[in-house]
């Protein structure tokens, strides 16, 4: 499992420089920093969770995991708004963020810090349980700091003995907001070890999709303090909702069982309460446990109807083994959270929250409830998944009806952001009222009736024109088109009267609805000319709220960094030119020395030689860098000229074998000079002459002798299997033939071969088929190979009986081609060696490539270039190009 690594201490993010790493949580990292300016700690808390991201390998930077950027790119924007809201609550109940910022692909929050420990390591340092005066001095701050945050529409979503931190001086705080919100994929093991604390988070939270809310936090907290009194962590809520739906007994001991006679029955009776298993049957807000927990008496509890029943008729069993009713009517109502958005009648409100609080969702029940009843729906099972081992995890649907949640009067959190007042709640508003009654005396009657008049049209143009504003702002036209915009009736109104409330509230609600706009633009978007537009709108509004000049500083500061970054990147542009530059300059020096050195060999004579210290060798080296490079290739063409002028000047004073050597190295060098197969073809028409005229020395030579009765040979039979012996003259053409074969001479070798074949000669009729066969010098006739190979195969297979290395070669390329007989490399690999053996230079030739291609055999290098060579050194130009392709100069 991805498991990122936190910075290390020096690093700098801004102003502060990291300390240490304090604890890791689900959000990311804590580190204790420096505050360089103020001479101070401070907390710095990194959005980092190991279940979306990981940790560049520069050490600093954060990158989404793979498929997961979007779901960062969302948990960093809801980390940012509670950054905001935090900021925002000074209450010494919460901690405070007094700085946050983005840098390095992620964000931070800055929180004061205040020497402490958390409970987690206080719990592990002491061996004995809290008493009941500790108990409460953690309880009450913590239930207090909830409901702040709560009426602030904040969850904390991963309470745990680790997130509270006690002080040494003040009361004891939550730490580890920000917590992510992890992708809905799936349920698996690993999601839901990366969303829960075992013991602490409540079912809900094992769920993708759960609904979460303030009953949330409260059963971790519950937890929390059951693990104070009790000395160990409470009973997963998994296990515990998989029991009870299996009606068995809830196998965690309750509170009030647990700690009897050492702790108050309010207080057992309190962590309970927030610890029920099922949503539904805990607490909707942190004021409702606070209350009565504060006030010395037992939490009210809901409690189920005498005759209930189940939905099969029977009574379910309860958690601890006795029958209970499938649905509960809780016995007196929580206290909600109030919409404090609202202003005027209930037609116009101002825009909702850009994260609302989450609420239940209310189940279908057949009979409506009445006005001010509370109505609770069962337990729902629509499924129930048992996970394997300890790490088992149950689906469950739940419901439960409640308005959005709230704080009572009593227990009101203070306001983070400028709110419409509730005339509901407020009892010092009071709406602008007309005279009741009028009293007219005689002296004055004509004034005083002109003056009432006039205000009651006042007050009918105020009323139209606010309902007016009020339904263009619900059609979203806060201030355009011109002259017909909510805006525009506010101000219409605020003319006539400069005091009246709802145009003033109605012109702030617009400035709010612009910057949320911008927000969103800005936060979801990336749009920031459309951010920066909505926000000069609300500054012409009114003069811009805290809201906004935050907002303004959070687009500036995203400016600067993506300007950094395009500095950044053009200056690794920069240096990748420059790198570049410098690299063709190498080249190029590399280039120009290595033709100096190729002409200096040229100089010294150092032709082809020594191997890797001639001039043909330095002039390649260059082209392999620059192909076209023109100086290294006129050197080539130089040292292949020398050689075939060579060459042509041996064949022309009959130093043959000499001729056929540098003919081979020329070929070697310019590998498709035309120039140079010429020269081969007059090589070998010279040497078929000088051949020709030894025979016919010898046989003037054998004439002068004496003459010696030799009995004749008795003719052939016509059973032989071969031809009758070639005729000297015979034997000229189909050398003349088979070497003008090899030369490519098509022509010469078909006008040669094709009168020998038509003779039952083997070895022509075996070319003359190739030729067919493949279409060289004649029409290719698949058809009429065959059957010339068909007629020669006896004569070749007698011949390769008899041990010929001619027949042998041939009979190995029709089984390496399949021509005829079936393919058989294994078979064509032993003929070749067979002739290759015999100094036969094809045979040697081919036995190579079979090598080189794992033909036949186990691919064996050395041997390729060892028959290849053998075949070249007899001017074999096919085994001198393969060797080039082999790199073997």
């Amino acid at each position: 499992m991805n498991q990122p690594k936190s910075l290390q201490s020096g690093t700098r993010i801004d102003d502060y420089e990291i300390q240490e790493t304090l604890w890791t949580t689900s959000a990311g990292f804590t580190y204790r920093a420096r505050d360089p300016d103020r001479e101070r700690d401070v907390l710095i808390q990194e959005f980092l969770p190991a279940m979306l991201a990981t940790r560049h390998w520069s050490g600093i930077h954060a990158m989404p995991l793979e498929g997961l950027a979007d779901e960062l790119d969302q948990g960093l924007t809801r980390f940012l708004r509670e950054a905001r809201i935090l900021a925002q609550i000074n209450d010494p109940y919460v901690c405070r963020v007094y700085e946050y910022t983005e840098a390095n692909a992620t964000a931070y929050m800055v929180l004061d810090y205040e020497p402490g420990e958390t409970l987690k390591d206080h719990l592990a340092a002491r061996d004995s349980k809290m008493d009941e005066g500790e108990l409460r001095k953690l309880l009450v701050p913590l239930l207090k700091g909830l409901r702040v945050a709560h009426a602030a529409e904040l969850l904390h979503r991963d309470i745990h003995p680790a997130n509270i931190y006690l002080r040494d001086v003040g009361p004891p705080v939550l730490i580890g907001f920000g917590s992510p919100v992890l992708p809905s994929r799936d349920d698996s093991d690993q999601y839901i070890e990366q969303r829960v604390a075992p013991g602490y988070s409540p079912v809900e939270q094992y769920q993708s999709d759960g609904q979460l809310g303030p009953w949330s936090d409260l059963y971790a907290l519950g937890a929390t303090m059951y693990r104070c009194l009790s000395g160990a962590a409470p009973v997963d809520a998994a296990h515990r909702v998989m029991d009870i739906a299996q009606d068995r007994e809830d196998p965690l001991v309750p509170a009030t069982e647990l700690g009897v006679g050492d702790y108050s029955s309010g207080l057992l009776s309190a962590i309970d309460w927030m610890m029920e298993p099922m949503a539904a049957d805990r607490p909707d807000s942190a004021g409702a446990v606070l209350g009565p927990l504060t006030a010395e008496r037992a939490p009210p509890r809901p409690t189920p109807p005498a005759d209930r029943r189940a939905p099969g008729g029977e009574a379910r069993p309860d958690k601890r083994g006795k029958k209970r009713d499938s649905q509960k009517t809780p016995a007196v109502r929580s206290e909600t959270y109030r919409d404090h958005s609202k202003r005027g009648t209930a037609a116009h409100r101002a825009p909702p929250p850009a994260d609302p609080m989450p609420t239940r969702s209310v189940a279908p029940v057949q009979q409506a409830a009445r006005p001010g009843k509370r109505v609770r729906t069962g337990w729902k099972w629509p499924a129930l998944l048992v996970l394997a081992g300890i790490s088992a995890a149950a689906v469950f649907a739940l419901y439960r009806p409640s308005p959005p949640p709230s704080e009572t009067a009593g227990n009101a959190a203070p306001d983070i952001e400028i709110r419409t007042p509730d005339p509901e709640l407020d009892e010092t508003y009071a709406p602008p009222e007309l005279p009741q009654t009028v009293n007219f005396g005689r002296d004055e009657d004509d004034r005083r009736a002109e003056e009432y008049r006039n205000l009651e049209e006042q007050a009918g143009e105020i009323e139209r024109l606010l309902a007016a504003a009020r339904r263009k702002e619900e059609a979203g036209r806060l201030m355009s088109p011109a002259g017909d915009n909510a805006l525009a009736d506010y101000r219409a109104i605020l003319e006539l009267n400069p005091e009246h409330t709802d145009a003033r509230l109605g012109i702030a609600g617009i400035q709010t609805e612009l910057v949320k706009q911008a927000e969103a633009a800005f936060q979801e978007n990336g749009d920031i000319e459309a951010a920066t537009e909505l926000l000069d709108q609300a500054a012409e509004v009114r003069e811009e709220s805290d809201r906004a000049l935050a907002l303004r500083r959070d687009i500036e500061r995203h400016l600067a960094e993506q300007e950094r970054q395009e500095r950044l990147a053009r200056k690794a542009e920069e240096l990748r030119e420059e790198a570049a530059r410098q690299a063709e300059q190498a080249r190029r020096e590399e280039i120009r020395n290595l033709v100096d050195r190729a002409d200096a060999a040229i100089e010294a004579g150092r032709l082809v030689e020594p191997p890797g210290d001639n001039a043909l060798a330095y002039y390649r080296q260059a082209l392999r860098l620059e192909p076209e490079q023109p100086d290294a290739l006129q050197g080539v063409e130089r040292i292949g000229k020398h050689f075939r002028d060579q060459a042509s000047n041996a064949i022309a004073s009959d130093e043959l074998d000499r001729a056929g050597e540098l003919l081979s190295t020329a070929d070697a060098v310019l590998p498709d000079d035309e120039t140079v197969a010429l020269l081969r073809k007059q090589l070998d028409t010279r040497r078929s002459v000088v051949e020709q005229q030894r025979r016919e020395e010898q046989a003037l030579a054998t004439l002068e002798e004496p003459a010696v009765q030799v009995p004749e040979d008795p003719p052939p039979s016509e059973t032989d299997s071969g031809a009758a012996d070639t005729s000297e003259a015979d034997t000229a053409e189909l050398e003349k033939g088979i070497a003008a074969y090899y030369a490519g001479d098509y022509d010469i070798a078909y006008r040669l071969l094709n009168p020998l074949a038509e003779d039952g000669e083997p070895r022509a009729k075996f070319r003359v088929a190739m030729m067919y066969y493949h279409g060289r010098g004649v029409q290719q006739n698949t058809g009429l190979a065959e059957a010339f190979i068909r007629e020669a195969l006896p004569d070749i297979r007698a011949r390769v009986e008899a041990g010929e290395a001619w027949a042998q070669a041939d009979l190995g390329t029709l089984y390496a081609d399949g021509i005829v007989v079936a393919e058989n490399n294994q078979e064509a690999v032993r003929l070749y060696q067979l002739a290759a053996e015999q100094g036969y230079a094809g045979a040697q030739t081919n036995l190579g490539v079979m090598y080189a291609n794992g033909e036949g055999v186990f691919r064996d290098r050395e041997n390729a270039i060892l028959w290849l060579q053998r075949a070249a050194a007899q001017g074999d130009r096919i085994a001198q190009k393969n060797l080039q392709a082999l790199g073997v100069e």
